[in-house]
């Protein structure tokens, strides 16, 4: 942390690497990182490193280059070059990226583990643990990543490091956006993913990464999540990778994706229904349940299909007819997305044959139709309702 009185200094001296204290403040500053290993003072030095050229950018640059040689300060330097150079596109984070944050982080280093051999991977290898430990390194790691960002100008040495380096922290940074369940990879940081010959997607449970990476083989047919995962892979519009996962989407074999993808096809108010029901349309996929295919054909409105497959009818009535009178209220509400899909579609309503088969009530012909009944629940029970009445 810095303390109260070098916080006064800086306020007093200011940071552009200009003015008629810069200088004092640079050499002072310098003394601090390179004497004292005060990393407090990094950030300072890499904004007047990245200021007016002139000899007090020159001394901040040559002291940051200095202690970059020592894993106990090199972490902190490394952070503040990436934070500052980070973000939207400015003057400033672009004079910090390539004056800075560049020379420094990808300067040159003897062959190690690891490749690229630069400043920065040799870093992440170097033994015994900086100060911090792991911690240190994987914050390195997440902002260099974040780095490359569509929030972020493109970096050409940047995007080649992170296309040929082989270390594992990189590697799983770059892999763990493909993992998670309801985000997508930003379109650069998956370019470079793509590129990386060294990220190897795993079994199952990598299909966004194993599409991208053309390993078709790893594809799970008998895994419902196969295909959440492949309908989300078409919303990465960005990366030039949405086709292959409707193309994949479109080439699965019988089992539980396929199951799913008719399942998905089906739910209108699935934010992302559109493409697993192009994908199920034109690969004529079917349920393997035949109670279940009369269903998904009726509400996929593919009615030459289906009015083979249930020529009077009596299926999707005694689909209709079954969810009616369920008191259990996800099913019984298929029985009115049945009817409002027959309504669209300017077809029978099965509300229609169920109430023609009603008793004739003492009622005005002219007058409304009796209520749908529903099943009654949450709070109301505390007011004595158990239920509602099927007849």
């Amino acid at each position: 942390m810095i303390s109260h009185r070098t916080s006064r200094r800086l306020e007093r001296w200011g940071l552009s690497g200009a003015g008629p204290l810069a200088s004092s403040a640079t050499a002072w500053l310098a003394r601090e990182l390179t004497r004292r290993r005060a990393t407090s003072v990094a950030g300072p030095l890499v904004r007047i490193a990245a200021g007016a050229p002139g000899p007090s950018a020159g001394r901040a640059l040559a002291a940051l280059d200095r202690m970059s040689a020592d894993p106990e300060v090199f972490g902190e330097i490394a952070f503040q070059c990436l934070l500052q150079s980070g973000g939207p596109h400015s003057d400033q984070s672009a004079r910090v990226w390539s004056s800075v944050a560049a020379p420094l982080l990808l300067a040159p280093t003897p062959p190690g583990r690891h490749v690229p051999h630069v400043r920065l991977i040799a870093f992440l290898d170097a033994g015994p643990e900086p100060a911090g430990g792991r911690d240190v390194r994987e914050r390195l790691v997440s902002s260099l990543v974040m780095g490359a960002s569509s929030d972020s100008p493109r970096r050409e040495d940047l995007q080649d490091l992170l296309s040929t380096t082989d270390h594992p922290l990189i590697l799983d940074a770059l892999a763990a956006p493909w993992r998670r369940p309801h985000f997508l990879p930003d379109p650069l940081a998956a370019e470079a993913a793509v590129a990386n010959p060294h990220l190897v997607p795993r079994e199952r449970d990598d299909v966004l990464l194993a599409v991208a990476k053309g390993r078709l083989d790893l594809i799970d047919d008998e895994h419902a999540g196969t295909a959440d995962a492949l309908v989300r892979g078409t919303g990465l519009t960005g990366t030039g990778l949405a086709e292959r996962y409707r193309r994949s989407l479109r080439r699965l074999g019988p089992g539980a994706a396929r199951e799913r993808v008719c399942e998905l096809a089906q739910r209108r108010s699935y934010p992302d229904h559109v493409e697993p029901l192009a994908a199920a349309i034109d690969a004529g996929y079917l349920p393997a349940d035949e109670r279940k295919r009369v269903l998904f054909l009726y509400r996929t409105e593919q009615w030459e299909r289906y009015e083979s497959a249930d020529p009077d009818g009596q299926l999707l009535y005694e689909i209709w007819l079954e969810s009616h009178r369920s008191h259990d209220w996800y099913l019984h509400n298929l029985s009115d997305v049945i009817s409002e899909a027959a309504r669209r579609a300017g077809r029978a309503d099965p509300l229609d044959r169920y109430l023609a088969t009603r008793p004739v009530r003492d009622t005005d012909p002219d007058g409304p139709r009796p209520a749908r009944h529903r099943p009654i629940g949450g709070i109301s029970g505390a007011w004595g309702d158990s239920g509602s009445v099927h007849t």
